[in-house]
């Protein structure tokens, strides 16, 4: 297994309830899992005590069997990669120099970048397809296309396990699809442990092999996605009601409908 949790529950101070409660999880390698759940749910606070940013009130959460909070940062940077949603950058950076970034955890204090390091990261730019923008600045780029950097960053990282929180924010119908898909095929070729905090369920039922349904700081229900988008399930969890439809090989859409019944509600007429 890669990462682990067990009973965990993490509170932000020392007042206020829970914002992850009791909390057991297991992820495996080669397996892309999504973690789904409303605002407050506890989707990124699960992602931060994974990393050992947080510190668990009861319960722990490992890595490869070690506690997360006690692997050295730059051991577990050599092992897990982050990708976030957004990011800001004090100077100009090029696309080759921001996904050179993920070889530092490999380089040490004085070891300069050599030709494997180049290597990986020239291979890690034509993975997701920006081969041909390694000399682009950042700044010339789509939200996509920053994502897609962002996402060779952790390849050349050539990190096992991969956490994404909301990688598809501010992104355009395609490049959500386009996205997800590349994500689902990387965790398939790597075998990589990967977890992915989202509210696109849509795209999580298309591409993940297995959620994480959160809900008041609780797991809900986890399973594959034919297993936990149900009606009942997603309607609990959201507070609101749900029409689950099945699309096959597309996976499940779940479409929010109004309290009547009436899914085209404040919509078109048909």
């Amino acid at each position: 297994m890669s990462f682990q949790v067990e009973n965990l529950t993490v509170r932000y101070g020392e007042a206020g309830e829970p914002a992850l409660r009791d909390v057991s999880l297991v992820f495996e390698p080669g397996v892309h899992t999504s973690v789904l759940g409303p605002n407050g749910a506890g989707k990124s606070t699960l992602l931060r005590a994974l990393l050992g940013i947080l510190r668990p009130d009861s319960g722990q959460a490992r890595f490869e069997g070690r506690p997360s909070m006690e692997w050295p940062r730059r051991e577990l940077a050599r092992r897990v990669a982050l990708v976030s949603a957004t990011e800001e950058f004090a100077f100009p950076l090029k696309v080759r120099e921001l996904v050179a970034m993920g070889r530092h955890p490999h380089l040490g204090s004085w070891r300069p970048a050599g030709d494997s390091d180049r290597d990986i990261v020239a291979t890690s730019l034509r993975e997701v397809g920006l081969d041909e923008f390694s000399e682009r600045y950042l700044f010339t780029l789509s939200a996509g296309e920053l994502q897609r950097a962002r996402l060779a960053r952790a390849l050349a990282q050539q990190a096992d396990t991969l956490l994404l929180d909301e990688p598809v924010a501010h992104l355009d119908l395609a490049h959500e699809y386009n996205t997800f898909r590349q994500i689902a095929q990387l965790t398939r070729e790597k075998s990589l442990t990967t977890i992915t905090v989202t509210h696109h369920l849509n795209l999580a039922s298309r591409f993940s092999d297995r959620v994480v349904l959160l809900s008041d700081g609780r797991v809900a229900a986890t399973g594959t996605p034919q297993e936990v988008f149900t009606a009942e399930r997603l309607g609990a969890a959201f507070g609101c009601a749900v029409d689950v439809r099945d699309l096959g090989e597309l996976g499940r859409l779940a479409i929010p409908v109004a309290p009547d019944g009436d899914s085209n509600a404040g919509g078109r007429p048909r």
